[in-house]
């Protein structure tokens, strides 16, 4: 790019200073939490702009343009400070981890449910969230039931609502009015043998799919559902929303849940540096240590999400392995 911006002289400099503005648009358009419409758009792409930022700063530098390199250098750290904050919740250490979640988006359209569920069985996972499942993917669910004994119904108005599997038993809590399951919807259960609560959320697309207010509404609607949960609490789900979005912040500053990061999910086919991270694990401050990791998405426009958590304190349960005393 040095070489491309010194043979185009002033235009490719002038080009690059414009780059650079619209970058840094974009990171104080996420900076500051508080975009609607066009600007939460924008703010979706923080990461990618961040990274923009930091070509243009490293450009300026070799050919020796200081004062555009030091305002690139601005946009950088805000960008970075943006989308990788400094996580409230410390990754677990070797051994450390009782338990490990997974959340799948599964895709409305999966041609292959079957090896989805083939993925999902050697996850691992000890708890696992799915979204978009239709009535007819349940048979390929159901062939889990030998490690997941425990599985939610698949309540339907068109698509499933979200379906939680289980290796611990299972007390359903969700709520009637979860409302349309495409646009969103909520599983809420609580894990007795873990003293734990699992949400899994599927939140409504924002602008320009819908109007401006319309997912920060939603979110609101995901709040006082979540509002009177007490005790460890993880949720996750696609969000439709970014890690540093201004609905993200919202929900976790409200509810004092921590935002996991991690590469992006969606669309999976991008490389995960240019994938938007929209499916979250958000924990609460009865979490010891969390650690969210991106996995594979087979039959999926997106990638699972992997969480591992310390929860304490911990006993031996029936499964004859360490998990937190109710």
């Amino acid at each position: 790019m040095t070489r491309l911006v010194r043979r185009l002289g002033g235009f490719g400099i002038l080009f690059c200073v414009l780059l650079l503005a619209v970058a840094g648009v974009i990171v104080v358009a996420a900076m500051t939490g508080r975009a609607f419409g066009f600007l939460q758009f924008l703010a979706t792409f923080a990461g990618q702009a961040t990274a923009l930022a930091a070509i243009i700063t490293v450009t300026m530098i070799f050919v020796r343009k200081a004062r555009i390199a030091i305002a690139g250098v601005c946009i950088t750290l805000i960008g970075v400070a943006t989308v990788a904050p400094i996580a409230r919740v410390q990754p677990c250490a070797a051994g450390q981890p009782d338990l490990r979640v997974m959340f799948f988006n599964v895709w409305r359209k999966n041609a292959d449910i079957e090896d989805s569920m083939r993925y999902v069985r050697e996850s691992g996972a000890d708890i696992v969230g799915l979204v978009e499942l239709r009535p007819e993917m349940m048979a390929a669910v159901e062939s889990l039931r030998d490690i997941y004994p425990y599985m939610t119904t698949c309540e339907r108005w068109g698509l499933c609502l979200p379906v939680v599997l289980s290796r611990y038993p299972l007390e359903d809590l969700s709520l009637d009015d979860s409302r349309d399951n495409f646009w969103g919807s909520l599983r809420l259960v609580n894990v007795p043998a873990l003293n734990l609560t699992f949400a899994t959320v599927h939140l409504m697309r924002p602008w320009p799919f819908r109007n401006p207010w319309a997912q920060y509404k939603h979110a609101n609607w995901l709040i006082e559902r979540l509002g009177a949960i007490e005790g460890p609490t993880v949720v996750v789900g696609d969000f439709n929303a970014v890690t540093w979005s201004r609905t993200i912040r919202h929900i976790s500053n409200t509810l004092d849940l921590t935002a996991l990061t991690s590469a992006g999910t969606w669309p999976v086919w991008l490389p995960a540096s240019l994938r938007l991270p929209i499916d979250q694990g958000l924990v609460s401050s009865g979490i010891a240590c969390a650690a969210k990791t991106t996995l594979g998405g087979p039959g999926s426009d997106h990638a699972a999400i992997a969480i591992d958590l310390g929860l304490t304190p911990r006993v031996t349960t029936a499964r004859g392995d360490d998990a937190p005393a109710p």
